[in-house]
């Protein structure tokens, strides 16, 4: 994140160091941290449309990853944070369907952690409605 103030483009250049990393390893759980990592590197940056969309962009493929191989937490975080892009656009309908979404998985598997993040990703869109 500090990189990402001062030199965006070395901070793209860790970013893709740590994608090319875990896609070495090969480890799944790993390749979907890695692109949510990614996302949120320019999510905090709300005010430009080019990182958001690159945000959602990383966000989606962790998504599409975490759902070709199953992995149930992977998929509720990054449903919670497209939620919460969403959520700083605003586009508050798509906030609320991504955090049902993943309240809809989140309530079946045991993560308080989990829970939690989507009862405030609730709340928080519900308080600007």
């Amino acid at each position: 994140m500090t990189l990402m103030n001062t030199s965006i483009a070395e901070a793209d250049r860790y970013g893709e160091l740590l994608n090319r990393e875990a896609e070495i390893s090969r480890d799944r759980k790993l390749m979907v941290k890695a692109l949510l990592v990614n996302g949120q590197r320019y999510s905090f940056f709300g005010q430009n449309k080019d990182f958001i969309q690159k945000s959602i962009g990383y966000y989606n493929k962790a998504l599409d990853l975490a759902r070709e191989n199953k992995l149930e937490k992977q998929i509720v975080e990054a449903l919670i944070l497209l939620s919460y892009v969403y959520y700083n656009i605003p586009d508050l309908d798509k906030s609320l369907s991504y955090t049902t979404q993943a309240f809809s998985i989140a309530s079946t598997i045991k993560n308080d952690s989990l829970n939690t993040e989507v009862y405030n990703s609730y709340g928080n869109v519900y308080q600007r409605y």
